[in-house]
Formats: C-alpha cells, structure tokens, sequence
C-alpha cells in the first residue's frame, strides 16, 4: 500500500479555481476545455488557461497545478503550500506525527553490503585470499570486524567500521 503524499492528497482536494482564489487571482470559473485569464505568475492577460485541476501559462509554457500555483503565489516550496492549503480546508493527514518520524530516520544501513565490501577488499589486498581466508588468524580477525557490524547505525559509523576493518585485515594478511 503507497501512502500519498500531501501534494498529491492537497491537488487531488483543492479545484483550481479555488487555488485561483487564494492566490489573489482572479477566475472567470472553469469549464472542460478551459478559460483564459491574466496569469497570477507572470501577470500576462489572457496568458493563462484554466482548467478544473490544472492551468497552463502559454506565455512561460509551464504547468501548474493546484498546489503549484499557491507555492507560486506564496513564494514557498510545494510540501509547505500543500500543508497550508489543507490547513485551509481543514484536512488532518491521518497519522501526520508517525509520518513525519519517519520521514526523519536516518535509512537503515546495509550490513551485507558492508561485509561484501570488506571480503571485496581482502580479496583485491591479498591474491591467494581463496585458501588464505580459511587461516586461523585471517578468519578470527574477519569474524571480530564482522562481529561489531552490529553497532553500526548511521552514514559515518559505515565509513568508520569499513576504514578501520580494512586496516586490520591489511594488517593480519601482511603478518601470516
């Protein structure tokens, strides 16, 4: 199941005509295919064609939706116009904080991958890796590094494991 963004959720519930009106523009309505009238971006009478869900400038050729024109016309990104116009018509996202959290979380990191790179690494570093990966020493070291995988949890933690781990393997391949 996708959830839907606000952007989508506010285009979806906010007309054209309406997103016209709080943008301070003036609206002749709609209809199917479109009414002319002075773009509330760049100011050209009869530059802007409106449609029920959508308008198109002809003289900046561009696009804008709902959500699109009130960004424009507030002078914000379109997350934060999409919060404001649902504010407007008084829509509560279901489960905004939950979203939020995780939208802040930091992406899990990839251990695998991580322990991919390290076997890469000694692979490259030591070309009999095939039957020296099976040492005693050789495979200890690579079980500690492996064993401490766990603790890591974000972007710097993977680069530090893996700068240090490669360190280590370097050295016990060097020695046996």
């Amino acid at each position: 199941m996708s959830v839907k963004s606000l952007y989508a959720i506010a285009n979806e519930r906010i007309s054209f005509d309406r997103a016209m009106a709080w943008a301070g523009a003036a609206s002749a309505g709609t209809r199917e295919r479109g009414v002319k009238v002075t773009c509330p971006s760049c100011g050209e009478a009869g530059a802007l064609r409106v449609y029920p869900d959508h308008g198109w400038c002809f003289a900046e050729q561009e696009y804008f939706s709902p959500v699109g024109l009130l960004a424009r016309a507030w002078n914000m990104d379109e997350e934060p116009a999409a919060i404001r116009a649902l504010g407007k018509i008084g829509y509560v996202p279901v489960g905004y904080a939950h979203l939020w959290e995780d939208a802040r979380r930091e992406p899990e990191p990839a251990l695998d991958d991580l322990a991919t790179a390290l076997r890469l690494y000694c692979g490259r570093a030591c070309p009999d890796w095939a039957s020296r990966q099976y040492d005693e020493a050789v495979s200890g070291a690579m079980a500690r590094c492996l064993g401490l995988l766990h603790a890591v949890r974000t972007e710097e933690d993977c680069r530090k494991w893996l700068a240090v781990s490669k360190t280590v393997m370097g050295r016990v391949l060097s020695q046996v």
